[in-house]
Formats: structure tokens, sequence, C-alpha cells
């Protein structure tokens, strides 16, 4: 990690040093946040602190350089409260300050949420911050008499930042890149994607979960897209582990009956839908009816590699039944933990209340036995 501190100091006083670091700036992006950038906390006792990235943060900025870069639409869904605000503001800072004609775009549900001047809360105003703490040198002379509510002007180099919000969203002129906050919660979703997508080469959508009923669920399966998560486990604020033993770690790679202190405090505070939705990235947990959630369906994934076969015990039945179009009703039949048998059958007519003969012969075989 490079010394802060030290690199603001030269570059203040040596105008070569300072060529020299703006030219890397310009050029990494990573760089130049890790070094110069600053973001707010309120709940801290200097709430302006360091914009330092953890890995994933990085990972997420080298993803969006990517898309902007091969002109894509790409996705990120992403736990509450890991900085997917601040690093969308920051990436959009950047290319502002060191892009010539860039014009880059954002928007999200609500106006209030894009831009209300004093609320720290809002996009533009992380970016008016962004800027405005930036060493001098770097700062354009006269941005801000260029700029108004969802505007963002370089007078230097003829770049913008405008944002949108609710109807207004995809009617605005054509971006360099757009980035659509929270974009699972937008309404007509449909109608916005379409409308970005004749007006920038590259959008990304970003949010959190919001059930399956939306545009942003539909891309995320849909595997058509480039893709990135940023899960509160990713956060080394979040992270921290603890084992029965009393050994501690950090990070994905804790032993199955660890516990992260931090998500148990979570859940005692949070309701568990917003538990399962905010923080794990469950699609599903705000659908009522559901009788499969989810994250059993995961656990199930690969289960056979880590469950030992076994052929003895009671035996066990599984019935998926189709009543509708070509679906298959699907019967397996295992005793212990070893799958015995599988069978599928066409749907079931309309009205139909008993499941294909296959299924009743299977069941009726596996209970004699």
């Amino acid at each position: 990690m490079t010394d802060r501190k030290l690199v603001r100091y030269i570059a203040d006083h040596d105008l070569d040093y300072r060529r020299y670091i703006t030219e890397k700036c310009r050029r990494d992006t990573v760089f130049w946040i890790n070094t110069f950038c600053q973001t707010y906390d309120p709940r801290l006792k200097d709430p302006y602190v360091p914009f330092l990235l953890f890995p994933k943060q990085e990972d997420v900025i080298l993803f969006f350089e990517n898309a902007y870069e091969g002109k894509k639409r790409a996705l990120m869904d992403k736990s509450r409260d890991v900085g997917a605000t601040w690093l969308m503001s920051a990436f959009l800072v950047h290319k502002w300050l060191f892009t010539h004609g860039f014009n880059g775009g954002i928007g999200s549900r609500k106006a209030t949420l894009v831009d209300s001047k004093g609320d720290p809360d809002c996009i533009f105003e992380k970016i008016r911050m962004l800027i405005s703490r930036l060493p001098a040198w770097m700062i354009p002379k006269e941005w801000e008499k260029y700029s108004r509510t969802n505007l963002i002007k370089n007078p230097s180099n003829e770049s913008t930042i405008t944002g949108h919000s609710g109807d207004q969203l995809g009617r605005g002129g054509r971006s360099s890149i757009y980035m659509l906050d929270e974009s699972a919660f937008i309404e007509r979703s449909k109608k916005v994607i379409a409308a970005l997508s004749q007006n920038t080469d590259c959008l990304i959508q970003v949010s959190t979960p919001n059930g399956t009923d939306n545009e942003f669920y539909r891309a995320i399966t849909s595997a058509v897209y480039p893709r990135i998560s940023i899960h509160w486990k990713d956060d080394p604020r979040k992270n921290h582990w603890i084992a029965p033993d009393g050994t501690k770690g950090q990070g994905w790679d804790a032993p199955k009956d660890a516990v992260y202190p931090w998500y148990e405090r979570q859940c005692l505070e949070l309701d568990p839908v917003v538990i399962a939705q905010e923080l794990d990235l469950d699609y599903t947990a705000s659908i009522e009816g559901i009788y499969i959630r989810a994250i059993w369906v995961k656990a199930a994934i690969n289960a056979h590699l880590r469950i030992p076969e076994i052929e003895f015990g009671d035996n066990m039945i599984g019935l998926d039944v189709a009543t509708e179009g070509s679906n298959k009703t699907v019967l397996t039949v295992r005793r212990g933990a070893t799958k015995a048998l599988a069978s599928s059958g066409n749907a079931l007519a309309k009205g139909a209340t008993a499941p294909p003969a296959c299924a009743i012969c299977c069941i009726c075989c596996i209970c004699i036995a």
C-alpha cells in the first residue's frame, strides 16, 4: 500500500513528481482511489476516512474497467453496506477527471437518492465529497460554478456526470457509461433498460436482491452478461469468525461450526427476510409461499461429494409433480444417503389430481419393499 501522506506531500511540492503521479493516476483507477480518495462515515469519530479498497472492492473496480473498455452490459449484486455506491461514484469521478469528453450517467429509483444537496446519503453528494477532498492541484478550477443539481461538469476537459431518476431514467442523451443503482427496485425496469441500452454501450446494473419479478433478477439468472457479486463475507470489517475451539480467522474459509459475530448481531436485530435478501443475496427471501428455499437448493448442489454413501436406513421418496406444459413429473427414491431410482413422466392433464402411473408404481413398489 502506498504511503498516502508521503505521496501527497511530495506531489504538493515537486512539479515533476506531480506530473508523474498524475499520469499514474490516469492509468490506474485503483491506485488513484487508494492514494487520493476519501469517503464519509458519520458513525466514526473522524467521519472522513481514506478510501482504502479491500481486495474484493479492487476486483469490482477492475470489473467496471473491463465493462467500460469493452463496452459491455454488466451486473453486480451485493450485500448492503459494502461500499457499492462509493465504488460507482469513485469510478465516475476518475473518468471525469482524466478522460476528455467523458459523459457518465448514474441513476436510481428516486430523485432524492440521486441528488439532494447536503444529504451525504445521496449519490451526487458522495461525488462532490470525493472531488472536494482531492488535493487542490488535482481539482478542476471552477468546477462548482459549472455544476448544478444532477450535473457535475469539468470545464477543463468538457467531461460531465449526469444523474436521473424515476421516469427520467433512459431519457437523457448519450453516455460513455451508465450506472443504474439499486436496479432491482426500479419501476417499469423493462422500459428503462431498453431505453438505456439505446443510449449507452456500457450499462452497469448494481443492486441488492428484490425478489424475482424484475429485470435485474432475470438478467442475473440469464447468465448472458458478465457478473460480479460482493458479499458481506468479502468485507474485512465484518468477516471475522470464531470456531468452537477458540480458533479465529477471517473470510470465507471458516470451519463448519464457526460463527461470525457481526452476522450474529445482525440476525438478532433484523428481520429474517432482510437478512436473507440484503445480506445473504437470497432472491426468493421476499416471496411468500416458497416451499423450498434457495439456500436449501444451494446446499444440495454437489452434496453427494460431501455426504458419504450409506446404503441402509429408511426408504425416502421425493416427488415433484408437473402440472402443465411440457414439464416432467420426477420421482426419486433413495435408501439412506444413496439415490436408488429416478423416474419421470409427462405433466398432469389440466384438472387431474393424481401423479402419472410410473410415479404411482414406483411409490407402491418402494413402500412394499
